[in-house]
């Protein structure tokens, strides 16, 4: 069965999924930086097109009807668009974002799935973010109880991945990411492309979160006779 998995540069730990699991036809759609805010407002179907300005070589193909939709987007609202702009209506945004998916998914016949995004938040200096880590870690835990209870809420399926990541101070754990940057778990961005399957992109913590996306998605075709 066919599946798509639309978001951020964290999905790009699920690029080699189908080495090891042939139940489900997976296709990754990373979009680098790209914003919850950006898609509430423009909505999905332009971030689908493979000859988006941000799409990659390893991204020029997609699935014609795909049966389920992985929709994964906020981290990067969370390290530096909310706090740089306070009085915007977060919540609002959310409710316009899963709103513009299932839009879409209901047009095209696609189970939404939504992943509440809790990456944690990296200490890595290389990086510029706004607020101090305490400001962010904060509003990412109001940002994933918003989010997963407007789902619950809303009947809306949603996953998460990222929580066993934190360190004892919540934020992401250096040890635990095992990326280049120190705020992925894998690659980071640009070595991701390159790689063909060593033990970063494929290893035990890639396995981990394979397994939880394998769960949800058996959960999923289940419920929905799929």
């Amino acid at each position: 069965m066919e599946v798509i998995i639309v978001g951020d540069s964290h999905t790009r730990i699920f690029k080699h999924y189908n080495l090891n699991h042939s139940l489900f036809n997976l296709i990754v759609i990373p979009r680098s930086s790209v914003t919850l805010f950006r898609v509430q407002r423009d909505g999905i179907n332009e971030l689908l097109n493979m000859d988006h300005q941000r799409a990659y070589s390893i991204e020029k193909k997609f699935i014609n009807n795909p049966k389920i939709g992985i929709f994964s987007f906020g981290w990067v609202d969370i390290c530096n668009n909310i706090l740089k702009h306070p009085d915007n209506n977060w919540e609002k945004d959310i409710d316009n974002y899963i709103n513009k998916i299932n839009i879409y998914c209901r047009k095209k016949q696609i189970i939404p799935v939504i992943n509440t995004d809790n990456v944690p938040q990296p200490e890595c200096k290389d990086h510029i973010y706004y607020g101090e880590l305490s400001d962010r870690i904060n509003l990412r835990d109001k940002y994933n109880f918003y989010m997963k209870q407007y789902c619950i809420n809303n009947n809306i399926e949603y996953v998460e991945f990222y929580k066993k990541y934190e360190n004892n101070r919540k934020a992401f754990s250096f040890d635990k990411s095992i990326s280049e940057d120190g705020a992925h778990i894998g690659h980071n961005k640009q070595t991701a492309l390159n790689c063909d399957g060593c033990d970063l992109c494929c290893g035990k913590e890639a396995k981990y979160l394979w397994n939880i996306l394998t769960n949800k998605l058996i959960e999923v075709k289940k419920k929905y006779s799929l």
